[in-house]
Order: structure tokens, then C-alpha cells, then sequence
């Protein structure tokens, strides 16, 4: 029974509209990366993810960045383009460039949704990263970054480049400077999309991009599935191998020519950008919490650069870097004598955040506190007479004022004082709930099956939340009657999985549905949130004969090894593992018929349940570990 096709019709309208990331792989789930999400809803920028301006670049001539062109209001972060009264040097026009505070953006899927401005000038949405030594070669002199340009979009309507109101134009360079040279070579791949419902500049659109690995993308318009592309190699095997930052960017090209008259540049009907929102995904395991990465706001917060790269401070060579004794990975921060390691963030005003960190001190007491960073350097937070002889974690609770620049530091006051610190965080204390970016629903991937042979009940399912949810599964027999329910965990995000769950019993013979809901934690009946329906599923005395095939595990109870064994099937066999709370803990594969089964990565004295998977058949059987 499928859901009511008004409700269905709504769903794509609203997926086209809000356009979403691609399905994820099974045993994962999509989760909003809040540093580099806005849904630009307030009046300013949010100083603890963007800059409206570019590091080190002031903007392609005759167009600079102006910090003043960038604005947040009736619900779009707008960029508008103007002209100078009086030319700053070469530069007579200007756009704007917003630009993420962190350089971590690494794999995952980003999109953006924006109506371009209607002039010759770029209205953009693209990842970079600043130059680095390039360490494949013995040159010290060689250097290189990456570009993704998921879109470059130009609404002017002279007909020189229609392509670029009319597709999604995106391009990648990794940019590299040869030994002893001044001046980059690109080794670029770009791509376009099919043409857009309307132009560049006359609707929103959505732009997106999965960034696969260091060697592909994927990129999507309008929740469209656009090309795969795989990276230029010529230089580089990985070309994308280093997390990036993101920018929004309106600009000038020097072949959009000629370049806008001042009288469009002074049209505010068509001189300015429109950022709806921007937003990007993580890929998590489907039942791990969603991750508290320190790259968010600390880059190297761990010291597993095995430098103090970020770090600045007090006390000459008495501040280090140790392997001797970290708290966890491979290096620590040593300090040993009087000084300090200090670190400046920034972080949003008026607003309650908790530093942690885990110290161990080795000799004396050692301080951890937070100020301002200006020259009132107002203390905002303190732990005085540390004294932990193995790791602890300490925290410290401490609100900001106006003030958004603070700096935290770990001081020795003494020549005595020696201690290690590792793993600093700072984290809100009471964040916001994220964005409802998610129409939450969820659905079948295929027909669920139940057997009487392993008592069990398989399901192939995907959901979108935008909180953590409750999904219950029930079997209904042909009365009606609810003769099976359980429930599991749907956390934030948009998931992907298959789950097997013990019935606990056999079912008698007849017709059977399977029905899954997904409502709040701990809600009830009456507010569920979305829910489907199976087709009529028929058990015979024995088992569903369609699409399945039998298996032999010999042992079972096993302990080491067990070997799985099938007859008449052709290619590859997917095996897939669950233990009784129904999560994947182990997938492989194998031809041929039988496969030697590892067990040693499983726990003893439990029970699994294995779902093979044979082109359109299924087979499910317990196993048991001594």
C-alpha cells in the first residue's frame, strides 16, 4: 500500500524545492554540518562561521570585494554590486565575497540555494584552500591548492556566454605552482548541467555537490543527479585530498565583457545577489551520535599535527609538542616551566560556552581560563590549582559579552609547574536547534520479509528527521491484529538501512503487512509523523517461497570461523550481520558459492542474524558465537 499520491506529490514538489542530499549508502545517515549552515534568517552575519571578505585577495579588476556590499535581511544573506564614486586604484566597481572563518569543509555534500544578479559579474558558491607546500616532490619551493566550483552562475543578458544563465556551470582546478616558478599552472575538469527551469537570474535555484573522496564528485541542480567527475591526475593521484573552506562570491571575469555600464551597477532591481541558504552534510554511521569534531572551531585542537600550528603563547622553548605522554592519538601540548599555550577563537556575543580539555599534571598546579582578547582582556572563566596526576577532564563554563574575539589559555605559573594538556574543546553550552531542513517522512527500500525459519523480520528502509525520532515497526496479520512491534532509534539526519529483528516467535500461516512509523521519542499513536504501509505478504508453513534461497552455516554455535555455504546462485552474494538490537556490525561479500566467515572481530556468547543477498533474493539465518 503505498501513501496517498497527494502527500507524494508534495514531497517531490517540496524535495525539488529544498532539493536535499543523495540517498546515502546503507548503514549511514546525512547529518547537517551546522559550520558551514546558514539559513541567513537574522539581520547580521554570523561572525562564528563567515567574514565578508576574502584572506588575502581583494577581488578580480575592475571589481573589489566590499565588506559594505554584503548584507542579511528579509531572510537571504544579499551581495549587491555598485560603483565607486571615486576609483580605489584600479578598482572601480565593486561586488562582495563571504567566506567560511574555518578551512574544514572535507568530504560530504554541500548546497546552496541563490538567485544571481542580472549584470555581467558572477554570482558564485564554490570550496578552496590555502596554498600548501606540495610534498610529493624534493622542492621547497613548489606549492599548491584546490578549487571546487560547484557553480558559477552570470545572469547578464547579453547573449556572449548563455550557458552560464542557463545551466549549472562548475568546475575543479587544483592549482600548483612548479619549483621555482611565480605563477600556477590550473589542471582543471569542469562539467554543466542540463538547462535550468528558468535563468540564473530569474528564480532561485540549488546548487550541490557530493564530494565523494580526493578523486571524484557528484554534482546535482535543482535535486537533479548532474556528472560524475573525476579529478584532473595529472599532477597528483589525490588532487582534493585537504579539507577546504567555502565562499560566496559575486565577481568580475575578464572575459564577461564588456563589464557593467553604471547605469545597471546603480539598478538595484538587478544589481544584487540573493542567498536563500546555504547547507552541508556529514555522512555518520546511522546509529552513532552525530559527531563533536574540534576542526569545527579548533583546527589542531588535538596537536595530532604534531606542531602547534594555530597555537600561539608565552615562555619561549618551554611550550611543546610531546609524543611522551598524550591523552589519546600521538601528540599532546607539554609545557614545562613558567608561560603559556594561548589560542584566539572566535565566538558568538552574549553567548554561554564550556572549554574542556584533558590535563595531567606532572609537577606543581597549572591554570585553564578564558579572557577577552583586547586589551581589557576582562577574565570571562578560570580554574585555578589544576593538580590531576593522571588525565582528567576539566571544564571551564564562562559566557561572552560584546566581545567576540577570546582567547583561552593553559599557564604555568612557576618554573615547578609541568603538566600535559590534549583534546581542548569549546562547545555552546545551550546550542540552538538546528534548521528544519529535512520534510520528515520515511519509506520501504524494498518489501520487507519475515520468516518462520529464523523467527526473524527484515527490513530495507530510509527516513529523514530532523531531530531523533522513534521508527516502529509492526506486523498486522490479515485480521488486523498487531502481532509483532518494536522500536529503534531514528537519529537526526537522513538515514539508510537494513535492519533484521527477532519476532521472539513462529507466525501461523496467512497474510500479513508490515507498517513503519516515525514520531518523536517517547511519542505516542497520535503523533506520528509519517508512516507506510507494505504490500500483503503471504507466510506459508514453512517460509516465503518468492525471491528466497536457503543457507547452511556450519558451525553454529560457532567461535572463530564459520563457513556459509549456498547452491545454484550466480555472481555476487552480499552478506550483511546484525546483532539483536538490530545494528550492522559486519558486511562482506563473495562468489562461488561459500565463503569462510572471520568472527573474531564479533563478540562471544551473542546472537546475530545474517541477511544474504543474491540479486533479487534474500536469504536470513541466526548464528550463534560461543
Amino acid at each position: 500500500m503505498k501513501k496517498p499520491l497527494l502527500l507524494l506529490l508534495f514531497i517531490a514538489f517540496s524535495t525539488l524545492v529544498n532539493a536535499q542530499p543523495p540517498e546515502p549508502p546503507t548503514g549511514f545517515r546525512w547529518v547537517l554540518y551546522e559550520q558551514y549552515s546558514d539559513e541567513f534568517n537574522g539581520v547580521l552575519l554570523d561572525v562564528t562561521k563567515w567574514k565578508n571578505s576574502f584572506t588575502n585577495w581583494q577581488g578580480r579588476v575592475p571589481a573589489k570585494f566590499e565588506p559594505t556590499a554584503v548584507s542579511v535581511q528579509r531572510g537571504n544573506m544579499q551581495i549587491k554590486s555598485g560603483k565607486y564614486g571615486t576609483p580605489q586604484g584600479a578598482y572601480t566597481m565593486y561586488g562582495g565575497a563571504v567566506t567560511s572563518i574555518k578551512e574544514t569543509a572535507y568530504y560530504g555534500y554541500y548546497e546552496c540555494r541563490f538567485k544571481s544578479s542580472k549584470i555581467a559579474m558572477s554570482t558564485t558558491f564554490w570550496l578552496s584552500n590555502s596554498k600548501q607546500d606540495y610534498t610529493p616532490t624534493g622542492c621547497t619551493t613548489d606549492k599548491y591548492s584546490q578549487e571546487l566550483d560547484i557553480v558559477e552562475a552570470a545572469g547578464d543578458t547579453r547573449n556572449t556566454f548563455p550557458s552560464f544563465r542557463q545551466k549549472m556551470k562548475s568546475n575543479t582546478h587544483h592549482r600548483y605552482i612548479p619549483c621555482g616558478a611565480s605563477s600556477e599552472t590550473f589542471y582543471s575538469k569542469g562539467t554543466d548541467s542540463a538547462l535550468l527551469g528558468s535563468e540564473v537570474w530569474e528564480d532561485y535555484h540549488t546548487y550541490g555537490v557530493q564530494w565523494h573522496d580526493a578523486k571524484s564528485a557528484t554534482f546535482y541542480s535543482d535535486g537533479r543527479l548532474g556528472e560524475n567527475i573525476l579529478f584532473n591526475t595529472t599532477i597528483d593521484a589525490n588532487p582534493f585530498d585537504r579539507p577546504m573552506f567555502m565562499a560566496m562570491v559575486t565577481e568580475t571575469y575578464n572575459w564577461l565583457t564588456p563589464y557593467p555600464t553604471d547605469a545597471e551597477l546603480n539598478n538595484n532591481a538587478i544589481n544584487t545577489a540573493y542567498y536563500d541558504w546555504v547547507r552541508s552534510y556529514r555522512l555518520v554511521p546511522i546509529f552513532d551520535p552525530e559527531p563533536v569534531n574540534a576542526a569545527d572551531g579548533l583546527e589542531n585542537a588535538d596537536f595530532e599535527y604534531g606542531d602547534l600550528t594555530n597555537w600561539t603563547g608565552w615562555g619561549g622553548t618551554i611550550r611543546t609538542v610531546s609524543t611522551t605522554d598524550p591523552y589519546q592519538g600521538s601528540y599532546a601540548a607539554h609545557i614545562k616551566g613558567a608561560g603559556a599555550h594561548e589560542r584566539i577563537v572566535t565566538l558568538k556575543p552574549n553567548t554561554t560556552y564550556l572549554l574542556k580539555s584533558y590535563i595531567k599534571v606532572l609537577g606543581g598546579k597549572m591554570i585553564l581560563g578564558v579572557k577577552e582578547n583586547n586589551m581589557a582582556e576582562t577574565i570571562l572563566g578560570v580554574i585555578n590549582n589544576i593538580s590531576n596526576a593522571t588525565y582528567q577532564q576539566t571544564t571551564v563554563e564562562f559566557t561572552t559579552g560584546a566581545e567576540t574575539s577570546v582567547k583561552f589559555y593553559f599557564y604555568a605559573q612557576t618554573t615547578s609547574d609541568e603538566a600535559y594538556g590534549d583534546n581542548f574543546e569549546i562547545v555552546e553550552k545551550n546550542p540552538p536547534a538546528k534548521a528544519p531542513v529535512f520534510t520528515e517522512d520515511i519509506n520501504f527500500n524494498s518489501e520487507p520479509t519475515l520468516s518462520n525459519a529464523t523467527q526473524t523480520l527484515t527490513v530495507s528502509y530510509n527516513y529523514k528527521a530532523n531531530l531523533n525520532r522513534d521508527i516502529k515497526f509492526h506486523v498486522f496479520d490479515s485480521g488486523n491484529n498487531e502481532v509483532y512491534t518494536t522500536t529503534i532509534n531514528g537519529l537526526e539526519g537522513y538515514g539508510n538501512h537494513n535492519v533484521s529483528l527477532s519476532l521472539g516467535s513462529t507466525l501461523s500461516s496467512g497474510d500479513y503487512t508490515v507498517v513503519a512509523d516515525i514520531r518523536p521519542e517517547g511519542g505516542s499513536d497520535a503523533q506520528i509523523i509519517d508512516t507506510i504501509t507494505s504490500s500483503q505478504l503471504t507466510l506459508s508453513s514453512t517460509d516465503f517461497k518468492k525471491n528466497v534461497f536457503s543457507i547452511e552455516l556450519y558451525p553454529n554455535p560457532a567461535s572463530d570461523l564459520v563457513q556459509i555455504k549456498t547452491e545454484g546462485l550466480k555472481g555476487k552474494t552480499e552478506v550483511e550481520i546484525f546483532n539483536i538490537l538490530g545494528r550492522l556490525v559486519m558486511k562482506t561479500e563473495f562468489e562461488n558459492n561459500q565463503l569462510d566467515l572471520d568472527l573474531n572481530s564479533l563478540s562471544s556468547s551473542s546472537m546475530y542474524f545474517l541477511i544474504l543477498r543474491n540479486n533479487e533474493k534474500t536469504a536470513t539465518n541466526k548464528l550463534v558465537i560461543k
